[in-house]
């Protein structure tokens, strides 16, 4: 009765879910998973219709996206023809896997923007990069990152900033931005700083089809010729990951500034990167209008505490 979760519980692009009332299913528990799933996938399962149709009274086109980057798996549920009272049962089971999954998403949410990404996560997607080394030359090290750039002022005041304490950062720069400011995005590069791809407009993969993720993945590229590519809001499908990473490798974070948040002080957001800081981690500032207000006055304190703590800042690392 869960054949068809794929783009429902697992942010992928596929809406089919099999309808209540289906019959002429045999016995059978299923996993398959596979790079390109368009539909229901009824492998070890026979006789299932799949339709676009509603799942109960209440429930259509319910999609929790929050765990794009695991999509392109499928279940199919355990219900056997034999016990034929269990398919009335068929609408709970579906409110207590879509509660269970609801749960999921929430606790992933917390994590992933209010500390250190769990391993869990981490291990499930581990095609991805989360952090770096936690020690070069036996100096404990961090990783500055900033997103949405180039901006002609605000990338500069980080630059600025960065080069009062001689630390390098990698800037994800966002194609349109790039094309812009062009040389904005020289001058980063000459005053030793790297850049990354952040897709040409900024789309989210969980939204965006593959054919214009990758395109615009491709058009950023041009321009920046970069090593490393991160997904903007960190959305990306395990298919869109098998496709760009073979190019470019795909990094993550280990820990979020916030300064995107408008509900935020700096004081919070200086407070946050204490609790996320660790030897190895991936750190986040955003240099754009939005994040401005909070990624300015926090970032100079927080080059000063992690001199004071004797972390080195150092550029992403280039896979062999």
């Amino acid at each position: 009765m869960l054949a068809g979760l794929n783009g429902i519980l697992f942010g992928g692009q596929s809406k089919t879910v099999v309808p209540h009332g289906v019959q002429h299913i045999k016995p059978a528990m299923a996993l398959v998973a596979s790079k390109h799933i368009a539909g229901d996938v009824t492998e070890g399962v026979t006789n299932v219709q799949s339709s676009t149709r509603r799942i109960g009274k209440h429930i259509e086109h319910i999609e929790l996206r929050a765990l794009g980057i695991f999509s392109d798996r499928v279940c199919v549920g355990f219900f056997p023809s034999r016990f034929p009272t269990l398919f009335n049962c068929s609408k709970i089971v579906f409110h207590a896997v879509a509660k269970f999954a609801a749960k999921v998403v929430g606790w992933y949410l917390w994590w992933v923007y209010l500390r250190q990404t769990p391993p869990i996560v981490k291990a499930m997607a581990s095609q991805l990069t989360w952090h770096g080394p936690g020690f070069v030359d036996n100096e404990p090290t961090v990783y500055l990152t900033f997103d949405d750039g180039p901006h002609p002022v605000i990338t500069r005041q980080a630059m600025e900033i960065l080069g009062r304490f001689e630390v390098p950062a990698t800037f994800f720069c966002v194609g349109e931005n790039v094309e812009r400011f062009p040389d904005v995005m020289e001058e980063l590069r000459a005053k030793g700083h790297a850049v990354g791809n952040h897709t040409h407009a900024h789309e989210s993969g969980w939204s965006t089809s593959n054919f214009a993720y990758l395109k615009s993945f491709s058009k950023c590229q041009s321009v920046t010729h970069a090593a490393w590519f991160r997904p903007p809001y960190g959305r990306i499908t395990k298919s869109q990951a098998d496709a760009i990473a073979p190019h470019t490798e795909i990094v993550m974070w280990d820990g979020l500034s916030a300064d995107f948040d408008g509900k935020k002080t700096p004081e919070d957001c200086f407070n946050q990167l204490l609790v996320n800081t660790r030897p190895g981690a991936i750190v986040v500032f955003h240099d754009s209008e939005r994040a401005a207000p909070r990624m300015l006055p926090v970032l100079e304190p927080y080059l000063r505490w992690l001199s004071a703590e004797g972390y080195r800042c150092r550029l992403l690392p280039q896979r062999g």
